[in-house]
């Protein structure tokens, strides 16, 4: 039954919302940058050719859409936190209540996330249908290799921060 509240018409818009999203971030980056001399006509075809590849791509299109998501909870958090600390102050709000370095390293840990449940069967080499002559991939991606790497990444902020 259909409901005022049912959003179940957006995953039908989803597609124009995520082909927006790439165009605009595309585009703004290549305008920015001036990589391709800041020809704004060639900019266009360009981030219209990425946008429309993406949506060809159903992963690249998953991809998208759940990192997205993703950044607009973390934006909103951002947000929430800075109103309230500065609930008691008065004056302008010239800085973020969190470090840029902690936003960045937990946009690092959403998109390492959103890439490992999206690529996820590529990247398995335990999967049903991976490819069983593939060692070296097998040897990578086990887990006793990740928790290795995860540990001696520990090992090494924890002695950065002794050090200092």
């Amino acid at each position: 039954m259909a409901t005022f509240w049912d959003a179940s018409l957006l995953q039908y818009l989803a597609p124009v919302f995520i082909f927006i999203l790439v165009f605009a971030i595309i585009y703004g980056l290549l305008q920015k940058s001036k990589i391709l001399g800041g020809m704004q006509k060639l900019d266009f075809i360009v981030s219209l050719v990425v946008s429309l590849l993406t949506l060809i791509s159903d992963n690249a299109a998953n991809f998208v859409g759940s990192l997205s998501v993703w950044f607009v909870l973390i934006a909103v958090a951002v947000v929430m936190m800075t109103l309230m600390m500065s609930a008691g102050i008065k004056g302008e709000i010239t800085e973020m209540p969190i470090g840029k370095g902690i936003l960045l390293w937990v946009a690092i840990i959403v998109l390492m996330v959103v890439i490992s449940t999206t690529f996820g069967p590529v990247f398995n080499p335990y999967s049903a249908g991976a490819n069983p002559d593939w060692w070296a991939l097998q040897t990578i991606f086990h887990p006793k290799v990740f928790g290795v790497v995860f540990l001696f990444l520990i090992a090494m902020i924890l002695i950065n921060k002794l050090k200092e």
